[in-house]
């Protein structure tokens, strides 16, 4: 069978997996069309999973500012005939445009939320702890796993394996049919935890019927390493028909942060860090560090610190205006241009328009 074209490449990095041994009752009403549940020696499991996902490339292209970020998802295993694969129950990411996406691509349950990571690595690199923090204030919530930093590749028939090798992806439609993906990367070298835990409001973010299940310990936890991987476009073709999926009776786009203006942007890096400041010694290239004292000098900042922060300021404002523009337009063109292809231009198009922009610019200069 031909393989679809690739959606998406990514490395998936440090991937702390927290696994819980659940009653198969309980994912009945998220089994996809053409999918049934997976178990291993006759249980069925759920896992919690924080990863680095980085150097993202969507369909080539690398998205600025969006190519390094954190994901925790709450996931089951299900089985397409000989195909092993995943189904998500929740997605969580710090960036609206790639939950955006991930929604219009595949119809995943992705949302998004504040996140932030630390892993902390022995002499030889490899992973003794990791932490995966999401949510805040009294909703935040933090993955926590130690190793004694050993890795090795799953035995065969073992948990580690059965959790980490499963290379498809299910997701149901809204029409009651469901998709397939596949999920490409080699095996992924694992360490077993000698401690794990998760802790946090579970029951506002997953809604009481998991939130026993994640307050217990896992019964089995481990890092895996990671890769590169490769996502290919969903197969439209392995729809079939079957029982409709209502949904999950929790809120997880309460996580959802406001998105903040200029003027507090610039509040918040102008005035909240200058309340509490802190010494930092920073190498710079001599070129830019020539730049930096050149500022000074000319009496435009009044110190080579005001020059650093005032490109904080410039980078926060360029990132947030290019969240705004992947949420406004570019997004919304992408689904566009899906549900009717004759609307986009050819390369070939798109090239004399530019060179026509070009050559305006160069008669003007």
């Amino acid at each position: 069978m031909k393989r679809s074209p690739v959606f998406l490449t990514a490395e998936w990095k440090n991937l702390l997996m927290l696994n819980y041994a659940v009653d198969p009752s309980l994912l009945h009403a998220f089994v996809p069309a053409g999918t049934e549940l997976d178990s291993f020696a006759g249980r069925t499991y759920v896992s919690l999973i924080g990863f680095q996902f980085n150097r993202t490339r969507l369909r080539g292209f690398a998205v600025p500012f969006h190519q390094a970020f954190e994901e925790v998802n709450l996931r089951f295993y299900v089985r397409r005939s000989s195909r092993r694969g995943v189904v998500f129950i929740s997605e969580l990411v710090p960036k609206f445009a790639v939950a955006a996406i991930a929604r219009w691509a595949f119809n995943e349950k992705y949302s998004h939320a504040p996140m932030s990571h630390r892993i902390e690595t022995d002499q030889a690199g490899n992973p003794l702890k990791a932490e995966y923090t999401f949510g805040k204030d009294v909703h935040r919530c933090v993955l926590r796993i130690e190793t004694n930093g050993s890795t090795f590749i799953p035995k065969d028939e073992s948990l580690s394996q059965f959790i980490t090798e499963h290379y498809w992806g299910y997701a149901a439609q809204k029409n009651g049919n469901s998709i397939e993906y596949e999920v490409q990367h080699p095996q992924w070298q694992v360490s077993e935890a000698t401690s794990a835990s998760f802790t946090g409001d579970t029951a506002w973010l997953y809604g009481n019927a998991f939130a026993p299940i994640l307050q217990r310990p896992p019964d089995s936890a481990f890092l895996a390493v990671g890769s590169p991987v490769t996502v290919y476009k969903a197969n439209q073709s392995t729809r079939e028909p079957g029982l409709r999926w209502d949904g999950a009776p929790f809120a997880i786009c309460l996580l959802s942060e406001s998105r903040v203006q200029w003027d507090l942007i610039l509040l918040r890096l102008g005035g909240e860090f200058m309340r509490s400041t802190q010494q930092l010694s920073i190498t710079l290239p001599h070129e830019m560090a020539e730049k930096v004292r050149a500022k000074v000098q000319s009496g435009e900042y009044a110190s080579e610190s005001e020059v650093i922060r005032d490109g904080l300021r410039a980078l926060e404002m360029q990132k947030h205006a290019l969240e705004v523009w992947l949420r406004n337009e570019a997004v919304p063109a992408l689904i566009a241009m899906e549900a009717a292809p004759s609307t986009g231009l050819t390369s070939a198009q798109i090239r004399a328009s530019l060179a026509a922009a070009y050559e305006s610019v160069r008669k003007v200069g």
